[in-house]
């Protein structure tokens, strides 16, 4: 057994010696896969194939910007979504999933137009969640006002 060959569906996304164009198809037929059969998407998603395609897609280094978003980023989008429609235990799996970053976490980062900065940067956490109170409290004084 070759130490170095693929011991799973989802070890061929994280292969770094495939190449490129090889690793694009494979996204395209596990989508395939995991679109024809929930018990074919269950084995992808119990071999990281959540994490991997996430990881994939960031990568990539486009994010979903309007227009910039790669053809790589939107397959494994799709391949995410394929495998959450399969079942339920599937969608938990992506909700509860990842490897120690999160699932949710990556998304966020791959939606973000900062790179998912303020959800890294507890400093800019503090700044958002100070920034959305005082819209909070303007709103408030806004509606007091016309009321009064």
């Amino acid at each position: 057994h070759d130490a170095s060959a693929p011991t799973s569906s989802g070890s061929v996304l994280s292969e770094s010696a495939v190449p490129e164009e090889v690793r694009n198809q494979a996204i395209l037929f596990l989508t395939s896969l995991a679109s024809s059969s929930s018990i074919l998407a269950r084995l992808i998603t119990f071999s990281e194939g959540y994490d991997r395609a996430l990881k994939i897609a960031l990568e990539s280094g486009s994010g979903l910007q309007t227009a910039g978003a790669s053809s790589v980023t939107m397959d494994c989008l799709d391949l995410c979504l394929a495998l959450a429609q399969a079942d339920d235990v599937a969608r938990e799996l992506f909700l509860g999933g990842g490897d120690g970053v999160g699932n949710l976490n990556r998304l966020a980062q791959l939606m973000d137009l900062k790179g998912g900065e303020r959800y890294r940067s507890e400093e800019r956490n503090a700044w958002w969640d100070d920034e959305m109170g005082k819209r909070r409290k303007k709103r408030l004084e806004a509606k007091t006002k016309s009321a009064n």
